[in-house]
């Protein structure tokens, strides 16, 4: 019967070998996860410092028309063959 526990052992093995492959599964998923939500933050970011560089150049073209108007929309204005 030594047979029995050695198929036994190799069983452990098995089950032991699995918890972990289980653990690693889990932790690779925790990385992962930890991946994504850092590319959410980081879009977030760009997408606040694009709406940052939007409202700055709003603010100067508005501040460009307060003062000369005219001047400002002459300035696309085709002239000729442009």
């Amino acid at each position: 019967m030594p047979e029995n526990n050695t198929s036994g052992q190799s069983f452990q093995s098995t089950q032991s070998l699995s918890a972990e492959s289980l653990g690693g599964a889990q932790s690779f998923g925790a990385a992962q996860e930890s991946v994504q939500n850092e590319q959410h933050i980081t879009t977030d970011m760009q997408l606040e410092d694009a709406a940052l560089d939007l409202d700055a150049v709003l603010d100067d073209i508005e501040s460009t028309l307060e003062e000369n108007a005219e001047e400002y929309v002459n300035s696309f204005v085709q002239k000729g063959g442009e």
